[in-house]
């Protein structure tokens, strides 16, 4: 039998009532119902022209076939037989008669199921059954450790620690769906939202060799975030200029045609405080702050709640004086943690050093626990280093000649060594 043939079809609509009506009373019933209006909704689907099928293309030795499957069907969704198939009911319709009835069944199925998908959708509330019934994503990681599906993470690093040029590989070899730091990524495009201008960001991209001829990486530089307008130079030349949105609700309305002219499945805002529009002491107060990321999940994810959202953030040093340990609790910090489903922090290893030590913070879903990871930037990109606590640990070295190897203080190294 062909797949997609009228007949076939057919056959199902009709085998899936006789199924109904040889058990009308099991006591699981309702699956199938349930696998009547899914299949039946599913060839309703391509509009198949159902009703001009004539009812003399089912042979008659068909009709042991159709008692035969309606009764595997019962059996697989009952989980055992019942009684003998009573068919006294239908021997005085037609096949086609059959058929029809069924058609009308299935249309009122598809309906009754588009009614009360269009009431979830106005819901506020969802109960845990339809939530639960939703299909899972099989992926929970864009970037692992990085942007998470369908949540809100934040990257947390000092001024010029290399934030921006991390992001860029991790993108990069996530929209070709290679992996980036030895973990697997899952494609999808990419919104990136830039305080920086285009020249700036051109001499950051141009080493980054997974992005060129990337077509699923856009970027917004400073100077564009805005609506387009445009104006004629007093050379005639045609020009655009970009009005920047000038407040909160502006800038959201602003994203939110972008999401739906992209597409986008990861969001990366670089960084959140310059377009945040705060005013006055607005930045040190929770509130306000927690208010703005509220607002922009809300707007993110009715549009696609499978979008990963990427705020970037500095840290400062304390007193910024060389030296002094990294206020990871800053003022802005401090809030964002809270309203985060994930938290990374980029901070170096020492001052001057190249290398760099990835800190997460929050839940991995399907994966143990990973409190940090050293990484460096070399010529290919950025590798992971074997962890120095471990290969303290392991070490026979004495503590003065393990200190010097990995590069930290005799008091880290014997710390270290003791485990």
């Amino acid at each position: 039998m062909i797949a997609d043939s009228q007949k076939v079809e057919a056959l199902v609509i009709k085998v899936l009532d006789l199924a109904g009506r040889i058990y009308p009373r099991s006591r699981k019933h309702e699956r199938y119902k349930t696998a009547e209006a899914f299949y039946a909704n599913e060839l309703l689907e391509h509009d198949t022209p159902l009703l001009e099928h004539e009812a003399s293309e089912i042979q008659p030795d068909e009709e042991t076939q159709e008692e035969l499957l309606a009764e595997q069907i019962c059996q697989s969704l009952d989980g055992e037989s019942e009684s003998q198939p009573e068919l006294e009911a239908l021997e005085h319709k037609s096949d086609r008669e059959v058929i029809v009835e069924c058609l009308e069944l299935a249309r009122q199925n598809k309906e009754a199921v588009e009614e009360e998908h269009i009431r979830l959708m106005s819901c506020n509330g969802v109960s845990t059954a339809a939530m639960l019934y939703k299909p899972k994503t099989e992926h929970k990681w864009y970037v692992p450790g990085i942007a998470r599906v369908g949540g809100t993470s934040s990257f947390n690093a000092p001024p010029k620690m290399g934030k921006t040029t991390l992001l860029f590989h991790a993108i990069g070899a996530q929209t070709r769906g290679e992996a980036f730091l030895n973990e697997e990524t899952y494609p999808g495009d990419v919104l990136y939202i830039s305080e920086q201008t285009e020249e700036i960001l051109i001499d950051q991209l141009e080493v980054i060799t997974s992005l060129y001829g990337n077509e699923h990486v856009t970027i917004v530089p400073t100077e564009r975030n805005g609506y387009p307008k445009k104006i004629i130079k007093d050379n005639g030349e045609v020009a655009f200029h970009f009005t920047r949105p000038s407040n909160w609700e502006a800038q959201l309305e602003f994203w939110s045609s972008l999401i739906l002219k992209h597409h986008p499945k990861v969001l990366i805002i670089d960084t959140f405080v310059p377009f945040c529009h705060f005013k006055g002491g607005e930045m040190a107060d929770p509130g306000v702050v927690t208010l703005r990321i509220g607002e922009l999940k809300q707007m993110v994810f009715q549009i696609d709640h499978e979008i990963a959202i990427l705020l970037i953030n500095h840290t400062r040093k304390l007193n910024g004086r060389k030296g002094d340990s990294i206020d990871f609790d800053d003022m802005l910090y401090g809030p964002m943690r809270g309203c985060m489903d994930f938290n990374t922090m980029l901070k170096p290893v020492k001052d001057d050093s190249p290398q760099r030590v990835l800190d997460y913070e929050g839940r991995r879903p399907g994966k143990a626990a990973k409190p940090e990871v050293t990484i460096e930037l070399t010529d290919s990109g950025y590798v992971v280093l074997p962890d120095l606590k471990e290969v303290a640990r392991k070490s026979d070295q004495p503590v003065r000649e393990l200190a010097l190897e990995l590069g930290v203080s005799k008091s880290t190294a014997a710390r270290w060594k003791k485990g």
